[in-house]
């Protein structure tokens, strides 16, 4: 029983320093929203502002300073703001009992500097915002993915996309 609660605590001990330290990002954003750098990071996929595929999902990556949090932001039409991203992890304990919790579509940049965060998409335009922050340093930037369908019609439009 003592073994059990000071597992739990050590874990709610983790959980908390952690989830701290890469939930300090806004849960909104405002389309107009800019930072005070531009040197935290630099996205290296997509290479520009706007990128096309046929997947249903992206990769976002890049590389920066060790110790900034990227995270991700999903252009909400219905509110008009970029909306913080979550994804839905599932763990199964030991003891079998399954557990669901959502967390933001974020990470820490390590000591490798790269960063790369996977995000679903929605047919059609998607845009996106990243929000990088180390200390009192804040880069945005801002991004579209357009998805296609594996229609002719969607591979032609493609074709004069760029």
């Amino acid at each position: 029983m003592k073994k059990t609660i000071s597992c739990l605590i050590i874990l709610a001990a983790i959980i908390g320093i952690f989830g701290i330290s890469v939930s300090a990002a806004p849960d909104s954003l405002a389309p107009d929203e800019i930072g005070n750098t531009k040197a935290l990071i630099t996205v290296t996929n997509p290479e520009g502002t706007t990128d096309l595929t046929f997947d249903n999902s992206y990769v976002i990556s890049g590389y920066g300073e060790v110790g900034t949090v990227v995270t991700i932001y999903y252009f909400n039409a219905d509110t008009g703001l970029y909306e913080k991203l979550y994804k839905t992890v599932t763990t199964v304990g030991e003891d079998g009992v399954v557990a669901t919790q959502q967390q933001s579509v974020s990470c820490a940049i390590g000591e490798s500097t790269l960063f790369f965060n996977t995000v679903n998409l929605e047919q059609g335009a998607n845009s996106f915002m990243i929000y990088a922050e180390k200390d009192d340093m804040i880069q945005i930037g801002k991004f579209f993915i357009v998805k296609h369908n594996y229609n002719i019609i969607d591979v032609i439009r493609s074709w004069g996309a760029y």
